[in-house]
């Protein structure tokens, strides 16, 4: 995903017969960063998201990334909910309160406060 700044928020992931499995924690970085990951698996790579499409012209000069349309930008309700229905068909239910947002980098109010004058 396009995380502005000059950042793309990203993880590797496999599909799977029962949907998809994270392989690295999700992370914030460059596309140069990312590229330079993609480069070291070696392996095939799809692209997918918005920050794939804003930054294609970096993605496409590696061998072996292919970077899917516009159309599967943004995940749609209904891919959603296939994800979400293999979890309960498992009985991998999670309760709405133990939901946490997931920040992998600070808000500029928290850099801009730490970083400001006088601190």
């Amino acid at each position: 995903m396009d995380a502005r700044r000059g950042e793309v928020f990203y993880a590797f992931y496999r599909q799977v017969p029962a949907g998809v499995q994270r392989l690295s924690d999700m992370r914030c970085g460059t596309p140069e960063e990312l590229c330079s990951e993609i480069q070291a698996t070696g392996e095939e790579c799809l692209a997918i998201g918005d920050g794939a499409l804003r930054y294609a012209d970096q993605l496409c000069d590696l061998i072996r990334v292919e970077i899917e349309d516009a159309s599967l930008a943004y995940p749609s309700p209904s891919a959603l909910v296939q994800l979400a229905h293999t979890r309960a068909l498992r009985e991998e239910f999670v309760n709405a309160w133990d939901l946490q947002p997931v920040y992998l980098r600070k808000a500029d109010a928290e850099v801009n406060w730490q970083t400001g004058p006088g601190r």
